[in-house]
Formats: C-alpha cells, sequence, structure tokens
C-alpha cells in the first residue's frame, strides 16, 4: 500500500464571492525617463497580473503594460454595485482630489520635497513608501519597492570591470534649485533632462562603461546602474536631503560619500548588487500581497 501523501488543492478563487475594491492609481501620463511615474503604472500593471483590478488615472500608458485608463463610465459603475475605490496617491499630491474614502499615500520621494506642500495626512490615510527612509517621522506605514529595472537591458553580463573608463552623473532638479555642481563630476559624462534623451538600451551601454555614476538626488538610475555593474556615489549637497538606508540591497556597490574608502567598498561589493536585487523582485509579490490584504482590510471595515 503506498503512504504517499496526497498534494494539497491548490487554493482558488471562489467564484460567487462578492468582487474587491478596485485600484485607481492617481499618475501622470507614462514616462520612462521618472522612476516615480514608472513605479506607480508598474505597480497598476502588478496588481492586474496578480488578479485584481486595477486602473490608472490618466490617458497616456505604456503599450507593453496592463495599464487599463479608468474611465468615467466605469467609475460609475463600480459605485452602482457599492464597490468604493481605493485611490493611491504619490507623495505630489498633498490633497484627496478624488474625494475617495479609501486613501492610500505611497511615497515615492520625502514629503514635499517636489512640491514644496506637505500631505495633508487623514487619520484613516494608509501609507506606504518606496524604501524606509521616506517615512516621516510620526508616520506609520509600510514598505514596497516596485521594482523598476528591465534586466533584459540593464545587465553586467560579459563586462570586464577592468575596462571601465570614466564617470557619468546623473541631475535633474538640482541646478533648477539653485545648487551647484561638486568638482568630482567636472568631467563626467552627464545624464539628465539638458542633453538629448538616451533610450534604454543606449544608457545601459553607457552604465557598461563607466567606473561609477555620480547622483545628486535619488534616482530610478541607482538600480539601472548597480544592474550593469556600475557602482552609485551619492553626493551629499544643501538642495536635497539625501536619507542613507544602509540596509538598501544591503549596502552593495552603493557609496553614501564621495569618500574614496566609500567609493572604494562600492565598487568591491557591486557585483552583489544584482543577486540583492533579484532577492528584492522575489519579496515584491509578496509585499504586494500585503498591500492588497491591508488595503482591503481597510476598505470593507470602512464599509460596515
Amino acid at each position: 500500500m503506498s503512504t504517499a501523501t496526497a498534494a494539497p488543492t491548490r487554493p482558488h478563487p471562489e467564484l460567487f464571492a462578492p468582487l474587491a475594491h478596485p485600484y485607481y492609481i492617481f499618475t501622470p501620463e507614462y514616462l520612462q525617463t521618472s522612476g516615480g511615474v514608472r513605479a506607480l503604472h508598474y505597480l497598476c500593471h502588478a496588481l492586474n497580473l496578480a488578479g485584481h483590478e486595477a486602473y490608472v488615472t490618466t490617458t497616456s500608458v505604456h503599450p507593453d503594460l496592463r495599464t487599463p485608463i479608468l474611465v468615467e463610465q466605469q467609475l460609475e459603475a463600480h459605485l452602482r454595485s457599492g464597490r468604493e475605490p481605493i485611490v493611491v496617491y504619490p507623495e505630489v499630491v498633498s490633497g484627496n482630489p478624488m474625494e475617495a474614502q479609501n486613501v492610500v499615500r505611497y511615497l515615492l520621494a520625502p514629503d514635499g520635497l517636489h512640491t514644496g506642500v506637505p500631505i495633508d495626512l487623514q487619520p484613516d490615510d494608509l501609507v506606504f513608501t518606496f524604501y524606509g527612509p521616506l517615512l516621516p517621522d510620526g508616520w506609520r506605514g509600510d514598505v514596497l519597492t516596485v521594482p523598476l529595472v528591465d534586466t533584459r537591458i540593464f545587465t553586467s553580463a560579459g563586462v570586464d570591470p577592468a575596462d571601465r573608463r570614466g564617470t557619468a552623473m546623473w541631475i535633474h532638479r538640482h541646478l533648477d534649485k539653485g545648487g551647484q555642481l561638486h568638482p568630482l563630476t567636472a568631467d563626467s559624462t552627464e545624464i539628465s533632462f539638458r542633453v538629448p534623451e538616451r533610450d534604454a538600451h543606449e544608457l545601459a551601454a553607457l552604465l557598461r562603461q563607466v567606473e561609477c555614476l555620480y547622483l545628486y538626488e535619488h534616482s530610478a538610475l541607482t538600480f539601472e546602474a548597480l544592474m550593469c555593474g556600475c557602482p552609485v556615489v551619492f553626493i551629499p549637497n544643501e538642495i536635497e536631503a539625501l536619507p542613507r538606508d544602509p540596509a538598501f540591497l544591503d549596502g552593495h556597490g552603493i557609496a553614501w560619500t564621495p569618500d574614496p574608502a566609500e567609493i572604494a567598498r562600492a565598487k568591491a561589493t557591486v557585483h552583489l548588487a544584482a543577486e540583492r536585487y533579484q532577492r528584492l523582485e522575489r519579496e515584491f509579490w509578496t509585499d504586494l500581497n500585503r498591500f492588497v490584504v491591508t488595503t482591503q482590510a481597510s476598505a470593507r471595515a470602512r464599509q460596515l
């Protein structure tokens, strides 16, 4: 007689269960050069891939993403059926323009950094952050780091570190806000909106060539550079606070100051960043499930 144990049945949806609350992701049009905008669109895409119902509030989307556009008829249908939406606002939205009952604040940058207007946080608002140090003092929230890098393009495969030459630097709002450039970056190849835009393949090619990338402000380029085996060096400055997170990707490949010893450590550990990023991608789906459980429970409780 066989003593084999029957495999556990796989959980499945209940066919006649009430539909969950839909998600409205309040976002600008898709923009490849903005990590924050991409995070919002990717969040919508991921929710739909995971079997949930999510929409974006813009009319311009990426054709390869499952990001349906919210239209008035759909919104009215949700309300008629009693399915109050869960609206996800990025930190650049201080109020509640959609007058939503269920509000999620998703901090992709420090509160008020880009607008100068702090979030009008309400007691029932739920808070999630792209990474831990973005959570203001006294706030409570969870981390939800949306993977931003297409590692098929941004990869260090075939790159010999000994062949790297020169440096690159990223600036966005730094100069517009009156900042000055550090002499260390004087000869760096500039990546910014002041120079012709590079597509993903061109950007990856540059990051596979240079010895390091200097950043004056946080950017999705951090991930893209590290996946290309390019260490990242943050330049502390008077314009933008750069909150350190030593646990971010376990610190691999990242120097939080241009101190030579810090840069040397970043170069020595950058090869470990890709493995840690792969773990982050796996953890994302667990974190996304927690996001769904938390937001749906809150919305249901508010309906009672």
